[in-house]
């Protein structure tokens, strides 16, 4: 009777390839083990980039637009927060109370919704004109 110790695993092993399991395989599968899988047709179909060159153009990208938006809203923030800055520092320099501060404050409040307000025009105006009309092409 064998003992457990004398028992070797790979004699067990009945998918252990020989020389003889192994062929060439054809030609259009030699990119991989197995062959490639037949295109889906959805992927076959001609796509909307594809369809027609008349058609409209895609509409701008959702994250354009909310990208733009952040450097809108970063623009307020970073010329009020700036010109803040700039009046500590002349409260620094000139050893004075916070007054700097406060016209530093004001002042950039007042430039920040200046810019805020017209690039917001300009970003919603621009929403509603065709392609053509955005990129400055006319028909």
């Amino acid at each position: 009777m064998p003992r457990e110790h004398d028992h070797n695993p790979s004699e067990d092993n009945d998918f252990s390839p020989d020389a003889s399991d192994w062929t060439d395989p054809p030609p259009e599968a030699r990119s991989g083990f197995f062959p490639a899988p037949p295109m889906p047709e959805v992927l076959a179909r001609p796509g909307p980039a594809e369809a027609s060159p008349d058609s409209n153009p895609p509409p701008r990208s959702s994250a354009i637009q909310t990208g733009k938006v952040f450097a809108i809203g970063m623009d307020f923030a970073y010329g009020v927060v700036g010109c803040a800055a700039l009046g500590w520092f002349a409260d620094w320099w000139f050893k004075t109370s916070p007054r700097w501060l406060l016209i530093g404050a004001g002042v950039g409040l007042l430039v920040a919704m200046y810019r805020f307000v017209r690039e917001g025009l300009k970003l919603s105006k621009g929403a509603t004109q065709p392609e053509s009309v955005r990129n400055g092409k006319s028909k």
